[in-house]
């Protein structure tokens, strides 16, 4: 479940950067149109998140019932996160302060098992 926090954080922090940003959370959606962002964005975030809950609950780590509901909505949730913390120039140490909510948000949906 470490595993599943850690990639969560990291992929935040990637993308608040710059190009990944524009590309992934404003024109890239634009451009691609809903459906296709949304393949796109199951192929590369949301698949490998489920894979890591299903690992953390195969290991006895973590529960979760539904894990591809709990990978959308966590990748959903760190999306938002991301725009808004753009939009708000949130980086660095006060960056760091939403680890918590993160935290609490992944073990709402994924509990420790």
């Amino acid at each position: 479940r470490q595993a599943l926090t850690r990639a969560l954080k990291l992929w935040l922090r990637a993308a608040l950067e710059p190009e990944p940003r524009r590309v992934i959370l404003e024109t890239g959606p634009a451009v691609l149109g809903l459906a296709r962002a949304r393949q796109i964005e199951e192929a590369v975030t949301q698949t490998p998140v489920r894979r890591l809950i299903e690992r953390a609950v195969e290991r006895g780590q973590a529960r979760c019932e539904d894990p591809d509901l709990a990978a959308r909505l966590l990748c959903v949730a760190v999306g938002e996160l991301a725009l808004t913390a753009a939009q708000r120039g949130i980086q660095g140490k006060t960056l760091a302060r939403l680890d918590p909510a993160l935290d609490a948000l992944v073990e709402a949906l994924v509990p420790t098992g």
